[in-house]
């Protein structure tokens, strides 16, 4: 059985719909760490504007969440080269290494979790996740 496939898989699932089941870093509000993992996962270069539509959080607090995290050098704002009025949001190798160690924590806690389950009840539970996660997106 290989327990990292997995485990990939199923972070691939939950960090769709449940964005806080991993541990934030310290230095991170749960605001900030979930604009990272959309960063990351989702949309790299994006506007402010449609972080906070897809985030689901006011402009004031976007622009709160995004000077925290410029102030701590994990994302940049550069201006959008065909209109300079506006901004782009690009995470940072100091972000993106972030989120992606904090993912890795995550695969080993699941690791631990399927190791304790036979492959069928494995493929089982991903399988009933899926539709699950299907079903919540119809809502």
């Amino acid at each position: 059985m290989n327990a990292k496939k997995y485990a990939e898989e199923f972070f691939e699932i939950i960090i769709g719909k449940h964005k806080n089941f991993i541990n934030m870093p310290l230095e991170c509000s749960k605001g900030e760490f979930g604009t990272l993992l959309y960063l990351v996962f989702i949309n790299k270069d994006v506007a402010p504007s449609k972080l906070c539509e897809e985030i689901g959080v006011s402009l004031p607090r976007m622009t709160t969440i995004l000077n925290a995290l410029e102030a701590k050098k994990l994302i940049e704002k550069t201006m959008n080269s065909s209109d300079k009025r506006k901004i782009i949001i690009n995470i940072t190798k100091e972000g993106k290494d972030l989120v992606l160690k904090k993912r890795e924590e995550a695969i080993n806690n699941i690791i631990k979790i399927i190791e304790k389950l036979d492959e069928e009840e494995i493929k089982e539970y991903i399988k009933i996740t899926k539709k699950i996660s299907n079903i919540m997106n119809e809502v």
